[in-house]
């Protein structure tokens, strides 16, 4: 009696045992789906958040920080612009006023002492030239042509200085084709440097960054080229004596420049009237570069008059409006630069709450999945 229960009793717990590996059978199967489905999830909002983030050019922490640097440098070439601006237009004043004085007689300096100024200025722009400001923020072909302008220039003040004041080098006495000759290899040389970036930029493909980057270094390079290349020329044949014509006619190609220019000074002020306060150039700057185009008009005729004998006046008069365009200028400049640091400083503190959000977001979703 007693065998007869235990074989019921061993049979019936078999059937518990395998009724319960049947019922956790479809649990576990069931827990696998859930899981899957997780994953699924999971792997679905990391894609939505990358390809958000992907959006914003924010692929990992350095892309956070690039943008960041981006936002708070909207217009990255402009602080040098401004310093630029700054510097050479007060050193320009200097030299101007310094050469204003030497002719009118009141300064007894010779002339590489009043060209003091200049030489500072052209200091300043070759360490500018191997700067990590410029070359970070300037294509190669502007700073090559930066630096052949520069030392081009530095020659042809030397050259003119021993002619001015009468020095030579042995048998070597300089003539004005000789102290010219600097300017020419500088306008060939800056016009295949511009030529190039055109080029680069037209081959370049559309989505390529460089492509913008190098048609804007070339245009103004060759622009440079096509107004000081024939005023330059049409100098020198008037003091060498090979040409008859009136020093206006000389002038021609920097009137031509005045009214180019005042008109974009026109045009800039239209589309900077009713603008964001992220505009390129304020209504002031862009008013003051309006004004210095009739000013700077203004020394040229002076100065055309004096040349061509009909204008008999102190030379302080005639370099007056030049020394108000200088000066100008350099508070240009200057407003360039203190504007540029107060819109970083706003924009770096509206990055950094993005900044902070976007980080914050990618970390999460980075660590739910």
């Amino acid at each position: 009696m007693s065998g007869s229960h235990k074989k019921k009793n061993h049979s019936h717990h078999k059937k518990h045992h395998r009724k319960q590996k049947d019922d956790e059978i479809p649990n576990t199967n069931e827990q696998q789906a859930l899981l899957s489905h997780d994953d699924d999830h999971h792997h679905q909002q990391h894609q939505d958040v990358s390809a958000a983030a992907a959006s914003l050019g924010i692929h990992n922490e350095l892309d956070i920080n690039r943008s960041l640097q981006k936002a708070t440098d909207p217009h990255p070439v402009l602080p040098v612009v401004g310093e630029v601006m700054a510097y050479t237009n007060i050193t320009l004043f200097a030299f101007t006023a310094f050469l204003a004085l030497k002719l009118d007689g009141y300064l007894s300096w010779n002339w590489w002492l009043v060209c003091t100024p200049l030489w500072a200025l052209l200091f300043l722009l070759l360490v500018l030239t191997q700067s990590k400001r410029m070359t970070r923020r300037a294509p190669l072909i502007v700073r090559l042509a930066w630096l052949i302008i520069v030392l081009s220039i530095i020659v042809f003040l030397v050259a003119l200085n021993m002619k001015f004041t009468q020095t030579s080098l042995g048998a070597f006495e300089p003539t004005y084709s000789m102290i010219f000759m600097p300017l020419w290899c500088l306008f060939a040389i800056v016009a295949l440097l511009g030529l190039s970036g055109v080029i680069v930029g037209i081959v370049a493909p559309s989505h390529e960054p460089r492509r913008r980057k190098y048609l804007l270094a070339g245009v103004p390079l060759i622009v440079f080229d096509a107004i000081f290349f024939p005023f330059i020329l049409l100098t020198e044949l008037k003091l060498r004596g090979e040409a008859g014509y009136a020093w206006g006619v000389v002038f021609i190609p920097l009137w031509i420049t005045d009214a180019f220019f005042f008109c974009g000074a026109i045009l800039l002020l239209v589309f900077t009237v009713g603008a964001s306060e992220d505009a390129m150039f304020s209504l002031s700057q862009v008013i003051t570069f309006l004004g210095i185009m009739p000013i700077s008009a203004l020394f040229k005729v002076l100065l055309v008059l004096w040349l061509d004998e009909i204008l008999t006046t102190a030379f302080l008069a005639i370099f007056a409006p030049l020394l108000l365009v200088e000066l100008l200028f350099f508070t240009c400049g200057v407003n360039i630069n203190i504007r540029e640091q107060r819109k970083r400083r706003r924009k770096k503190k509206e990055s950094l709450i993005t900044q902070s959000t976007t980080h914050t977001e990618l970390k999460g979703q980075t660590n739910i999945c």
